[in-house]
């Protein structure tokens, strides 16, 4: 055997248990992985994937690019080829982490862990907060991953013992092109990383290095020249935010849509960052944080810059998630920005562990190994997922579809509702005689350009005419008022001046009233959705209970009282019901009740069961059945609603 395949055969073997760990848990991930729609914005992205078009600011054109690849390389199933993206490489992310983890450790040290330190990195990858952005079409996946990278190859310029030039210019190159390449994924996580690589390529004082670093930067950024290429087709493929100018190209890629998110003070800033620090102890995820950040703060190869990364990754990121001025812990974009600094504490933990085995510690290795183990029982532990079977936003979408007359306008506002609909329409091609208007987009000129190109024997909308957009959308209704019309929120309806009446999933409104009525199909479709999911899926549950609240209270006000209470319910884990529930005849005959004002205490990012089960009790007691009532109340304490609280201390 020549010295070369010699050579080349050791560096398989070296690299085989990190190859094997990251093949396993690849294996999990698509298994436990969405096949189809999911909530936020993966309805918007897969759409934007399969057509080639624009998804929402910056862009994310490298997410766009592989996903149509992907889209067309899984046998007709698209949504599993676009999945894949987020999966394949959250599991590819053991390999970095690996790497950095024998950086930390040194030479001798890693040369007699090799076998165990990927499956020491591994762990993470199964907690909840990195599992879930890694089992639905998202872009955090493959930012951390290409952010993971570029730390894992910026090694020889962070080392306190210094590489050889070439391999040092190598290491530039390679970690400009990779953070450029994150920075196609998503913006935030690639600043965080070159924040925190920027010391130790300016440390060098080698402008040679810091050109070649910036060079790469610069070509790892070439994706975004397909926002070109996006902004001059000319069919009807969605391309978010019309780039006609330089104005609106800049406006675009500056985040200027999103500009009412920020602005919170320093102070709500912090209080922000402390609430996170309190949910992540509850999750299991401090201690690993620790001694990730312990394994490099005794990494001999890291003792300049190590700490320095980490902290800055860390800081930098939780910095952006906690400048959100809507605010909710349990929105999983926060753990998808996250984690890649999970994935360089599991690093950090493996390199420790490592560390404290050759130093022969058992009662530290012990309790490292321990640490890194527990964030795989973080809930749902990894048997309780269910998000292979979940298809909550498809089938509601497709329920709104089912129940829009021939030819009918659908006001759709939540994002689960609003990206399915345009998937369905768009990549599917189901109900095309419908038309979409997403509300929270109907004061942006390109969403109405594009929904007209798609209806052109839709009466058009007079962009040039000023106004907010109510008056926008009041005005258009009025030019296509033979067309019946669907709203998915009675706030909304109201908003626009027209009457609603109760439908399916969505309010029926003006002629649409007179029509025959939808079955209450709402109730049913909700309990069935919310029992196959069985909280296996993050936010499912969540969204169910905000579609059963919102609905509920809608019906509620319309007057039809038996169904609202269905609906309510039906949004509600049976196990968390009441011992004893109101029969639609106590809820017929008293008429309508006078809904309650609520400015819950808790947040939360969708909806909550309890209070939904709150606001069945309040129904009830409105109905004029006050100990039955009670139940309900009873029952929203138990899940430790501050407001079901309050009523029954009094």
């Amino acid at each position: 055997m020549s010295q070369a395949s010699s050579s080349a055969a050791a560096r398989a073997r070296a690299h085989f248990p990190a190859l094997l760990a990251s093949t396993c848990l690849a294996l999990y991930y698509a298994l436990s992985m969405s096949r189809d729609l999911s909530l936020y914005d993966s309805g918007e992205l897969a759409l934007a994937a399969e057509q080639l078009g624009l998804g929402h600011p910056p862009g994310q054109p490298l997410h766009t690019l592989l996903g149509f690849v992907l889209s067309k390389l899984t046998w007709g199933a698209p949504l599993v080829g676009i999945n894949l993206l987020s999966a394949a490489p959250s599991a590819l992310c053991v390999l970095p982490a690996t790497r950095i983890a024998s950086a930390l450790c040194g030479p001798r040290v890693a040369h007699k862990a090799r076998r165990f330190l990927p499956w020491l990195c591994l762990p993470i990858g199964l907690h909840e907060s990195v599992w879930e952005p890694a089992t639905r079409v998202e872009v955090y996946a493959l930012a951390t991953f290409c952010g993971l990278c570029a730390v894992a190859s910026a090694l020889p310029l962070l080392a306190a013992e210094r590489a050889e030039d070439s391999v040092r210019s190598r290491a530039a190159w390679l970690a400009g092109v990779l953070s450029g390449l994150c920075a196609c994924a998503n913006p935030g996580i690639a600043v965080a990383v070159g924040v925190a690589l920027a010391p130790g390529v300016l440390s060098t004082r080698s402008l040679r290095l810091v050109l070649r670093a910036v060079a790469g930067g610069l070509l790892g950024l070439l994706p975004y020249a397909y926002l070109a290429f996006a902004a001059a087709r000319s069919d009807e493929v969605m391309v978010w935010g019309g780039l006609g100018d330089s104005a609106s190209v800049l406006r675009y890629l500056t985040l200027g849509d999103y500009a009412h998110k920020g602005g919170l003070s320093a102070w709500s800033i912090l209080e922000h960052a402390l609430a996170w620090s309190v949910w992540a102890l509850e999750h299991l995820l401090v201690p690993g944080l620790i001694y990730g950040l312990g394994g490099f703060l005794r990494g001999s190869r890291f003792v300049r810059f190590g700490t320095l990364v980490f902290s800055i990754v860390f800081g930098m990121v939780l910095l952006t998630i906690s400048r959100n001025a809507v605010w909710d812990l349990e929105v999983p974009d926060y753990n998808g920005y996250l984690a890649i600094t999970y994935w360089l504490a599991a690093a950090g933990g493996a390199a420790l562990f490592a560390s404290s085995h050759a130093q022969r510690r058992p009662v530290a290795s012990s309790v490292i190994a321990l640490c890194l183990v527990a964030t795989i029982i973080a809930a749902p532990a990894p048997w309780q997922r269910t998000r292979h079977s979940d298809q909550l936003a498809r089938h509601l979408a497709e329920q709104v579809l089912r129940e829009a007359p021939q030819g009918a306008i659908v006001i759709s506002y939540a994002d689960y509702y609003a990206g399915s609909l345009m998937y369905l329409q768009e990549a599917e091609r189901q109900r095309p005689d419908v038309s979409v208007l997403a509300y929270g987009l109907s004061g942006s000129s390109w969403h109405w350009r594009h929904l007209m190109r798609q209806h052109p024997d839709l009466a058009p909308v007079d962009l040039a005419r000023r106004g907010d957009r109510a008056t926008r959308i009041r005005d258009w209704l009025a030019k296509n008022a033979a067309r019946p019309v669907l709203v998915e929120q009675l706030p909304i309806a109201r908003e626009l001046g027209i009457e609603a009446c109760p439908g399916g999933l969505y309010l029926r409104t003006g002629a649409a009233c007179s029509g025959e009525r939808t079955p209450p199909i709402a109730a049913l479709l909700l309990a069935s959705e919310l029992a196959i999911l069985d909280g296996g899926s993050p936010s499912a549950a969540g969204a169910i209970a905000q579609i059963g609240e919102q609905l509920g209270t809608a019906l509620w006000q319309l007057g039809d009282l038996a169904q609202a209470h269905d609906v309510l319910l039906a949004a509600v884990p049976r196990a968390q019901w009441p011992a004893q529930r109101a029969e639609p005849t106590q809820l017929t005959a008293a008429g309508p009740a006078k809904l309650p004002l609520v400015g819950w205490q808790r947040q939360a990012a969708l909806g909550d069961p309890a209070r939904n089960l709150f606001l069945a009790g309040a129904l009830v007691a409105g109905s004029g059945h006050e100990p039955l009532a009670r139940a309900y109340l009873q029952a929203a304490a138990r899940l430790r609603l501050p407001e079901a609280l309050r009523l029954l201390e009094r």
